[in-house]
């Protein structure tokens, strides 16, 4: 019997184009789509994590699935995920299989010094009830705590919102704004923006659709700068 794939993720500040071309992006190796769209939510800069990871896993198992995959409007899985899902799912092993996230700087590069060429997600498992998740409000883990992680290097996920220089300072604000003293991450966010000693390196995977019109990350200014939304702290 086949195994069913559903991708997960939320919309929020992201134009439908974008959402579309996500769709078709993971078309080609998913079977359906649980999707959490809360660009109707204005009072708040974002929900909970814990209840956006809840509310989409109880979604993906009302679709059947029986492995979930994660990610964002703004992500682009390589165009050899189609061929390497497919055989990861055919496993049995109650594992999480981890990819290299790719932080664009342009359509055709991304960065590599430092911590930018250690990125990696876990975000492809088996669904099952019971399992163990993260309990953070925010930067929560999208995965069972009990499975070990294996990490698949065929499959890179190209992070679109850096190649707009722009997005770059505004996600540095925004994150400052939701967790100010770096409680759920210890480096902080400043990174987000600084291009000191940037070393680019240029995609060997194409991605489909490419980047061919401007993402602005654009959420409303008062509710990360000057009037700091903390509501989920």
């Amino acid at each position: 019997m086949k195994n069913k794939v559903v991708a997960c993720f939320g919309i929020k500040y992201e134009p439908q184009w974008l959402v579309d071309e996500l769709l078709e992006n993971l078309s080609p190796f998913v079977d359906d789509f649980a999707i959490l769209d809360d660009r109707g939510r204005t009072d708040e800069l974002w929900r909970d994590e814990r209840d956006y990871r809840m509310l989409l896993r109880e979604k993906a198992f009302k679709l059947g699935a029986d492995w979930i995959l994660w990610t964002s409007p703004d992500e682009r899985w390589c165009d050899n995920a189609k061929k390497v899902i497919p055989r990861l799912i055919n496993e049995t092993k109650d594992v999480v299989y981890a990819f290299r996230l790719r932080e664009m700087y342009d359509p055709f590069h991304y960065r590599v010094d430092g911590i930018w060429g250690q990125k990696k997600r876990p975000r492809l498992y088996r669904l099952k009830e019971g399992q163990e998740m993260g309990t953070n409000p925010i930067q929560t883990r999208s995965y069972p705590l009990e499975y070990p992680r294996v990490l698949i290097n065929e499959v890179n996920i190209y992070h679109l919102k850096h190649i707009e220089p722009e997005n770059r300072v505004t996600r540095s604000q925004v994150f400052k704004a939701t967790d100010p003293e770096n409680k759920y991450q210890r480096i902080g966010y400043d990174y987000l923006a600084d291009e000191t000693n940037m070393r680019l390196r240029k995609i060997t995977t194409r991605y489909t659709p490419f980047y061919t019109q401007p993402y602005i990350f654009s959420p409303p200014e008062n509710l990360y700068n000057g009037n700091k939304n903390q509501k989920n702290i």
